[in-house]
């Protein structure tokens, strides 16, 4: 990726100056980046994470982590697949994929399942119409997550 980028800039006509501040600026996204990335030897430290976000918020889960995946070695990062269910109210569940989102991690979750989400309740009117409206429930909601997790690329396994 990064030969691209200075070969398209070299062809765009940019100066060497430019060019290693363009470089310099990459290299802060790409560090940047893998700091969010899993490393061999990670994976309880990662596991331990969800397991304090979903006690943090009254969330009990079970998690599924796949081995990782070495793919192609054309693709700058390899991956594990990851799958969590989890139990908790509507706004215990908004905190923890808010946290998640906001965590030290970088998680890409790619599918959701929501169980038990409020019931239709009909009521009338002073009309003499009945109108329906959802109300959420407070008892617990199950929601089922499926996604992705990356690794750095310069690791063995």
């Amino acid at each position: 990726v990064k030969k691209q980028e200075i070969t398209g800039l070299l062809r765009a006509g940019i100066t060497s100056e430019r060019l290693g501040q363009e470089v310099l600026a990459f290299d802060a996204k790409l560090s940047e980046l893998k700091k969010s990335l899993l490393s061999r030897g990670m994976e309880v430290e990662f596991i331990q994470f969800l397991e304090r976000l979903g006690a943090s918020h009254n969330v009990s889960e079970t998690i599924w982590l796949s081995e990782r995946l070495i793919g192609d070695d054309r693709l700058a990062f390899s991956t594990s697949a990851l799958s969590l269910e989890m139990k908790g109210t509507f706004f215990d569940l908004l905190d923890y994929l808010t946290e998640l989102e906001e965590g030290p991690y970088y998680v890409i979750i790619d599918g959701i399942t929501v169980d038990g989400v409020g019931h239709r309740q009909k009521r009338g009117s002073s009309a003499g119409t009945t109108e329906t409206e959802t109300i959420l429930s407070p008892a617990p909601l199950t929601l089922a997550l499926d996604g992705v997790v990356y690794w750095q690329k310069d690791d063995t396994l």
